[in-house]
């Protein structure tokens, strides 16, 4: 018995060849081996010979929150350690100077907490549309200064936003106390005004974080230095004082001090 087989052609020839190599080829490839890598470091340990300062206790001062049917007052508190974490607590000042203590914020190793000053109060029984305003007090413990606390109140229907860095604190417990002045200690804090239409108006909010009464003079200037108006303040205990300047409204210079 005999079988007949019609000629191959041309383009048959060549896949065929072509499978055939394509074959070849995928049996002589070699065992897959990964890229050279370099391994990441572990997170940083204390050393065995290291040696650290006792814990004090600290706290950041300052800020103006302020909150009402609009004004909503956000608190953000960054950990400056990369290695450990820190727990905290808020304290929110009012004007007259009543405190309030928040609940503690535990914040992860280089880790970032948001607090609601709304919030926080509307837990302590106060109306979220009330108008209140003072300062702000964090306090934590830790060997050196090592959290950084930014204060920003917003106001979306009025487009106001006032951004506040709070400050350290001197630790009391860090160091010995320095001996009090026989005479009070005269401190100046210079700013400027400017407002690009002429019904503008501004205000300075003075906040005392001492446990005494403290007077303050303010003198507000126009662009040549001239005083427009003199103002005598006496700011309470743990108190926030507002000055408003209205003689801004009326005052034909665009800035001034």
């Amino acid at each position: 018995m005999s079988v007949r087989t019609a000629p191959l052609s041309t383009c048959t020839i060549l896949s065929l060849t072509f499978a055939g190599l394509l074959t070849a080829n995928l049996f002589a490839q070699q065992p897959k081996v990964l890229a050279p890598h370099k391994p990441v470091a572990p997170t940083v340990t204390p050393l065995p010979n290291w040696h650290f300062r006792e814990p004090t206790q600290r706290s950041m001062v300052g800020g103006f929150w302020t909150i009402d049917a609009n004004f909503k007052s956000t608190l953000y508190i960054k950990n400056g350690v990369k290695n450990a974490g820190i727990k905290v607590t808020p304290i929110a000042y009012l004007s007259n100077g009543k405190s309030y203590t928040f609940g503690d914020v535990s914040l992860d190793p280089s880790g970032t907490a948001v607090v609601s000053i709304n919030d926080e109060l509307g837990k302590q029984g106060i109306a979220s549309w009330a108008t209140l305003s003072g300062y702000l007090e964090v306090r934590y413990n830790h060997a050196w200064d090592a959290i950084c606390v930014t204060l920003q109140d917003v106001d979306v229907a009025h487009s106001l936003i006032f951004t506040y860095k709070l400050q350290p604190a001197p630790s009391l417990t860090a160091r010995p106390q320095a001996p009090a002045p026989t005479t009070p200690e005269t401190q100046m804090v210079e700013g400027m005004w400017w407002k690009q239409e002429s019904n503008v108006t501004g205000f300075v909010a003075l906040s005392n974080v001492l446990a005494e009464s403290v007077s303050a003079s303010i003198i507000v200037t126009d662009n040549q230095g001239r005083p427009m108006k003199r103002r005598t303040v006496t700011v309470s205990p743990h108190g926030t004082k507002l000055v408003k300047f209205d003689e801004l409204q009326f005052s034909p210079n665009a800035e001034g001090a």
